[in-house]
């Protein structure tokens, strides 16, 4: 389900941008090691922003579509609509998050 959030590509230029912000002049040695462990907590911040967002109810919810296999991103794009999380805006707010704390932390 979590591939209907936001693909992996998506995720991997976001944080290709960042590097390329935070490392203009010289790559580290262990870039590729940098940019999985990088593509990785974005994933990890956006799910985290999404699903804390949902109640106890919700989460119930959720969990039986996916105990019942459900693969329709529609089905989760309406569970999302109906209550009342913006899936666009909870990622925004993630990668803006992501997004401060690379360029401003030690990713080393």
């Amino acid at each position: 389900m979590e591939e209907y959030l936001i693909d992996h590509n998506t995720l991997a230029k976001l944080v290709d941008e960042l590097l390329s912000q935070k490392y203009p002049d010289k790559v580290p040695d262990n870039i590729d090691e940098i940019r999985e462990g990088g593509i990785r907590r974005l994933d990890d911040e956006i799910n985290a922003n999404i699903f804390g967002s949902l109640n106890e109810d919700q989460l119930k919810e959720l969990d039986n579509l996916l105990d019942n296999q459900e693969d329709d991103p529609a089905v989760f794009q309406d569970f999302f609509e109906r209550a009342g999380i913006s899936l666009n805006q909870k990622i925004t707010e993630a990668a803006e998050k992501f997004s401060a704390e690379f360029l401003g932390g030690n990713n080393d």
